[in-house]
């Protein structure tokens, strides 16, 4: 709606996709990394263009988008598979897992339905290109229309990326017997993932996010945790509202990350080793493994969600699951007084999945709802509780907004969101002494933070002029390109009852060594 108002869609490609999102210039909160996502942003104008502000329109497009995913997880199990039926259970069971309404549901969840449309119609096209009998126009065309879906699926979302490694390995001569064949086969993709980062390094001034610092080995570690955790929670209906990983992941002990660490080289061993008799199972792990481990980078912040991470992994892992599970009942058949009830046991598996998804739908009814289900699931976790929180804020309802806030900051207390939001409950609500007794508490706990300056900034605007115009240079200082900084700058400058005695009071401190380079930097 703020693309339509402003009648400029195509900015979606010179833009940061979070900044837009935040309506900020820069990154308002404490995001591990930066987003660059213009297709999806683009589709979303679409559907406002052609619905108005009709939520069924853009809920209509999530579903086709959801169904033409389906039809290409089919297509691909058809071929991997080779049996009809096999391609069905594969599809049929992609479609229903429960896990991944938060995708398909859930309106933001386009980002991954374009993407892996987007992925999945390029390696359709790729390996049909390739089949016998193919003119080389037709080939040319195929690899041509492959590198143009692949472009779009990594404009959708970036982690379409790392499935390279994965189609480069297609476990079949199809896209060629040697490295250098396949990797010719591969040029349109190759050529279509160097384009996208050039771009995405050009608007993001560089790609951010990938220095190692403690925050990237703590990713690291929980990388195995995650890749386990995904492949129980698609065959096991466990959850299916959106998780903070980052605290279930903290919950972890060390142990516990070793064992997950263990267990997880175990299964590559194994995988490894019968890839040449289990070539499906072992790709299609291999797809899910390089498609989902990027988002390990999350895990250490707050991120809320898991099933729409988890919605590109699993269109391919399911077939290599089908696979193996056609393999054990084969195995099993032998010694069974009725082979037909391992058929029927899939038939009722997808049975219990429509029904679990089919209650998992309701809890995407809307925000409260939604809020709801989290904090009925989660209770001893912050998100729940804090999202409560923010959407009373939003609503205006300040008093009713700080115990939920408060609860939220409890339970996790390094979480500068929640200390930030609780702030500005309490100074909305007119408690600014205890505003100011959190705000100095997080420029302690985070001495290099924008938001704890500009609380502070806030709760001693009419109290402490002096105090206050030191804390927003704090602010600026800590985050010259701060937007909100800026505009608290611009506000006690020239808007507020005591501007004159605030400029006085900026004049002055500019005039110290510490913020004396800021001056030069800051409009006058």
């Amino acid at each position: 709606s703020k693309l339509h108002a402003q009648g400029a869609p195509w900015r979606v490609f010179g833009t940061s996709t979070l900044a837009l999102v935040l309506d900020s210039g820069a990154r308002a909160l404490d995001q591990p990394l930066d987003l660059y996502r213009p297709f999806t942003l683009l589709s979303f104008y679409a559907g406002y263009a052609w619905g108005g502000g009709l939520t069924i329109v853009q809920h209509l497009i999530n579903t086709l988008l959801h169904l033409s995913c389906v039809s290409l997880v089919y297509l691909h199990a058809r071929r991997l598979l080779q049996d009809a039926r096999a391609a069905l259970i594969a599809a049929a069971w992609f479609g229903l897992t429960p896990l991944l309404t938060e995708a398909h549901v859930w309106i933001s969840g386009r980002f991954d339905l374009l993407s892996t449309a987007c992925g999945l119609l390029a390696l359709w096209l790729l390996v049909l290109g390739r089949d016998a009998g193919r003119t080389r126009f037709v080939q040319g065309a195929c690899a041509l229309a492959a590198g143009g879906a692949f472009s779009l699926g990594l404009l959708a979302k970036e982690p379409l990326l790392f499935t390279l490694p994965a189609i480069a390995l297609w476990p079949s001569s199809a896209l060629g017997v040697t490295w250098r064949a396949r990797l010719r086969t591969l040029l349109p993709l190759l050529v279509a993932s160097v384009l996208y980062l050039a771009l995405r390094a050009h608007v993001l001034s560089g790609v951010a996010g990938l220095e190692l610092s403690s925050a990237r080995w703590r990713a690291l570690a929980n990388a195995p945790v995650l890749l386990l955790d995904a492949a129980l929670n698609v065959v096991v209906p466990l959850w299916s509202y959106p998780r903070a990983l980052n605290e279930d992941y903290a919950a972890i002990a060390p142990l516990g990350q070793a064992l997950c660490a263990l267990l997880l080289l175990a299964l590559c061993a194994f995988l490894f080793r019968v890839r040449a008799r289990a070539r499906v199972e072992s790709w299609s792990a291999l797809w899910f493994s390089c498609a989902l481990a990027p988002v390990a980078l999350t895990t250490t912040e707050l991120w809320p969600g898991f099933g729409r991470h988890v919605y590109l992994p699993w269109s391919i892992g399911v077939i290599g699951a089908v696979a193996a599970g056609a393999r054990a009942g084969h195995a099993l058949a032998p010694y069974l007084r009725v082979p037909r009830v391992l058929t029927l046991f899939a038939y009722a598996y997808l049975g219990l999945l429509f029904l679990r998804s089919h209650v998992a739908v309701y809890d995407w009814a809307d925000e409260a709802t939604l809020i709801a289900s989290i904090a009925r699931a989660a209770p001893e976790r912050s998100h729940g509780h804090g999202m409560l929180g923010v959407a009373l804020l939003n609503q205006r309802r300040y008093a009713e907004a700080v115990p939920e806030l408060v609860r939220a900051h409890a339970l996790a207390p390094n979480q500068l969101l929640w200390a930030s939001r609780l702030g500005t409950a309490l100074l909305f609500s007119g408690q600014k002494q205890a505003a100011l007794a959190l705000a100095e508490h997080e420029i302690v706990t985070h001495p290099d933070a924008p938001e704890p300056q500009l609380l502070a900034a806030y709760a001693t605007l009419d109290s402490d002029q002096a105090a206050s115009a030191r804390h927003v240079l704090e602010c600026l200082l800590h985050d010259p390109n701060n937007m909100q900084c800026g505009e608290a700058l611009a506000f006690i400058r020239s808007k507020h009852p005591n501007a004159a005695r605030f400029r006085l009071e900026l004049d002055r401190l500019f005039a110290q060594p510490r913020w004396s380079a800021l001056a030069s930097r800051l409009p006058r």
